[in-house]
This record gives structure tokens, C-alpha cells and sequence, in this order.
């Protein structure tokens, strides 16, 4: 299962629990707009591989990714901090 925002999403914060235990989630494109990854965003999507982080994204919360065993991150240089 792949969540692709759209390109026009003007989406800039990943809410808490947005898709927390959605285990049938394998590769994320998110909006190319957010800025910032609340806590437990993607916690327990154990079959998450991929996420593509926009360049405008400056924030991930230590727990957005609990759980998860195994991603392959596409991180941009302009993140400021991965707590």
C-alpha cells in the first residue's frame, strides 16, 4: 500500500497517529510542503520500507517512526533536527 499526497497538498504538519498502525503501508511520498512529523505519525507500520522526506521538512518527532524495524529514509540536507 502506498499514501502519496498531492503535489498541490499544502498539508505542513503530519498530525500524531496519522497512520499508526497501518501495517499494510510500504512507501510514503509526503506532501512536498510539511515541515514537521508529530509523534506516533507512522508508529507500528512495520511494513513501511520507503519515505520520501520534502525538502521543506525541518522536524521529526523522536516517536514518529516507533516500531518500525527496518526504513529507507530519503532525507534532504535541509532537515535542522531528528530528535
Amino acid at each position: 500500500l502506498t499514501l502519496n499526497f498531492s503535489k498541490a497538498s499544502q498539508l505542513n504538519v503530519l498530525p500524531e497517529h496519522l497512520c499508526m498502525d497501518c501495517v499494510e503501508l510500504e512507501h510514503v511520498e509526503l506532501p512536498l510542503y510539511a515541515s514537521m512529523i508529530e509523534t506516533s505519525a507512522f508508529s507500528n507500520c512495520t511494513n513501511l520500507l520507503q519515505l520520501e522526506l520534502p525538502s521543506y521538512l525541518n522536524f521529526i518527532d523522536p516517536f514518529a517512526f516507533e516500531g518500525i524495524k527496518q526504513i529507507s529514509l530519503h532525507i534532504n540536507k535541509k532537515i535542522k533536527r531528528i530528535s
